[in-house]
């Protein structure tokens, strides 16, 4: 297998299920390790770590893609390939002279202008490079990765209803938007700064919280598990004063 070959085989190992007879092989027969056959929800995801040939591979069940449903077995999941990190022993050749620690503005000078910056990684880049698969680069890494969403998580199911109601209303929402699985970024219409903001508005990484804008307007109530939460009970009462907040903090995106 030649030097490029090698780096083609590992884009088609991504997004194989645990139970994938050519993934199998592979893990078993190439790296010399096993597949985890199973991950949980409470476990979290599994590695499989492969030092002599520079790859760090992550399983887990919980894809953001509606092409990687959960595969139930008992009490567990068969899991996917999700991502391979590529280490320096890694001997395939990456497309556009990529290697491994080029600074940003080498990157940038191969690549364009970056997918994204990170508030701490810096400019990142996704380079798609097979179906539902991308390359992820920054200044320090190279990951191939399952092209999927980030979840707009951790809030209480009013703050959610709200939110989805408001991006519906504001144009913001995807036309095909499934949410049987919940709310992820890629929900959002395809805008990458959109949902990145989004993501770290749901998760606090900034300044600003949607949980705490709608205690603040709402009052707060405690959940489920003992935490505040908005005082929510009705979508409707609530979408007034909730459309206010969200238009002002959504102002780069609200037509």
């Amino acid at each position: 297998m030649g030097d490029d070959a090698a780096f083609q085989h590992l884009v088609s190992m991504v997004g194989r299920r645990a139970d994938d007879e050519a993934l199998a092989t592979w893990i078993e027969t190439d790296l010399k390790k096993k597949v985890p056959s199973k991950t949980t929800a409470a476990g979290g995801g599994k590695y499989v770590v492969a030092k002599k040939q520079g790859l760090e591979c992550l399983f887990f069940h919980d894809v953001k893609h509606p092409d990687y449903p959960p595969h139930k077995n008992g009490r567990s999941f068969v899991p996917y390939l999700t991502a391979v990190w590529i280490r320096e022993k890694f001997t395939g050749t990456l497309p556009r002279d990529l290697t491994l620690g080029q600074s940003p503005d080498e990157l940038t000078a191969l690549l364009g202008k970056p997918t994204k910056t990170h508030r701490i990684r810096g400019p990142i880049w996704h380079l798609p490079v097979g179906e539902n698969v991308r390359l992820v680069v920054d200044k320090k890494a190279l990951m191939l990765a399952i092209d999927e969403g980030q979840g707009l998580d951790g809030v209480s199911e009013g703050v959610r209803d709200v939110f989805v109601r408001w991006a519906g209303e504001r144009g913001l929402l995807g036309a095909d938007a499934d949410l049987g699985r919940g709310l992820w970024t890629t929900h959002l219409i395809n805008n990458q700064e959109l949902r990145d903001f989004a993501f770290d508005y749901f998760h606090r990484l900034g300044d600003l919280w949607i949980k705490k804008d709608l205690i603040d307007a709402f009052g707060a109530r405690k959940g489920p598990h003992g935490h505040d939460e908005p005082a929510i009970d009705d979508v409707e009462d609530a979408l007034p004063a909730a459309t206010k907040i969200l238009d002002e903090r959504f102002s780069a995106w609200v037509k």
